[in-house]
């Protein structure tokens, strides 16, 4: 009878660590899918910066393309300006 209320105690301490356990372990598992929730957004995030990084040094590209003859062609007047004066 004294070895069975050893083990029943026993069995009671081990649930009573095992149920600590499981909910440290549930606590865990829930930081872990808030931490990658907030990892997919901010993957999501930077991949719109750098889609929006690209649109602009597109954009960039082409106004330069634009104004690099119109530059030049102003520069050629200029200096024909100056040559005949």
């Amino acid at each position: 009878m004294l070895d069975l209320e050893k083990e029943r105690n026993a069995t009671a301490a081990w649930e009573k660590k095992k149920k600590a356990i499981d909910q440290q372990i549930n606590e865990w598992k829930a930081k872990y899918e808030g931490s990658q929730q907030e990892l997919d957004a901010s993957k999501f995030e930077s991949c719109m910066y750098s889609f929006e990084l690209l649109k602009l040094k597109s954009e960039n590209s082409d106004l330069k393309d634009e104004w690099q003859p119109k530059t030049t062609n102003n520069y050629k007047t200029i200096l024909l300006k100056l040559k005949n004066n």
